[in-house]
């Protein structure tokens, strides 16, 4: 796995893979000139947290077949292209990102200490040095930590499985459920109902408000008829004719 550029450590030892020459089973060095260490265990560079974190993953999904995200467990393909899509955008030109999301790739590269993207110009990754593919790669490794943190927003429709599930909470069933929007309306109703029996004016606006799409008399009246069952004064609800006249007031 040392030969493909997915990762950078080792998630057993938590240690930085490093470059080697020979053959395994018969002859094996460091390359003293790539890392500056011999062949003493005690040297290997150790990794930061974030690239840990997401070499981890990248084991899982190559001796598993899925990756454990936040949100839920998906398939190593899912977690592959997310990793994917992330280099491609940490590799994007400034000039082609939005002023939003550049400023979220900038706090990326800063955090590596660099004021920028620091690629002069734009390769395909699996052509790219071993070099640049490490530095993307630690970009990624920061990038999934600030995700994580809620320092940076995962755009698309993959995005949303490296944040946690909002917490979402869930009655105990001791507690009456919220009213519904037609419980509302009654009750609103019956308020409204309440001061028209003793209010003219307020009478009248509820009248004109429930007949307001009424375009037939029977249709008014049959209204007019349920607010004086319900105890509303008839005196106080004009009849159809000075309604539609703008005799009444609104």
């Amino acid at each position: 796995m040392a030969q493909i550029p997915v990762m950078l450590s080792c998630p057993r030892h938590g240690c930085r893979l490093e470059l080697s020459f020979g053959t395994l089973g018969t002859f094996l060095a460091w390359d003293d000139d790539a890392i500056g260490i011999h062949d003493d265990p005690a040297q290997a560079r150790p990794v930061t947290a974030a690239i840990a974190a997401m070499d981890r993953r990248t084991q899982e999904a190559l001796t598993t077949g899925q990756v454990t995200l936040p949100r839920r467990q998906v398939h190593a393909g899912v977690w592959f292209r997310l990793l994917r899509t992330l280099i491609d955008e940490l590799d994007t030109p400034p000039s082609l990102v939005r002023s939003g999301p550049r400023r979220g790739l900038n706090r990326v590269w800063e955090q590596l200490g660099h004021s920028g993207r620091p690629m002069k110009k734009w390769e395909l990754y699996e052509h790219q040095a071993w070099e640049r593919q490490q530095l993307l790669l630690e970009a990624a490794s920061v990038a999934l930590q600030q995700v994580d943190a809620g320092l940076l927003i995962a755009w698309g429709t993959l995005g949303g499985l490296l944040t946690r599930e909002p917490f979402r909470p869930v009655p105990d069933g001791n507690r009456p459920p919220p009213p519904s929007a037609w419980q509302t309306f009654l009750a609103e109703l019956e308020i409204a109902i309440e001061q028209g029996r003793s209010d003219p004016d307020a009478a009248c606006r509820l009248l004109l408000s429930l007949t307001a799409l009424c375009y037939t008399q029977k249709c008014f009246d049959d209204i007019r008829g349920d607010l004086i069952a319900a105890g509303v004064q008839e005196q106080f609800l004009p009849i159809f004719a000075e309604a539609r006249s703008g005799q009444t007031l609104i």
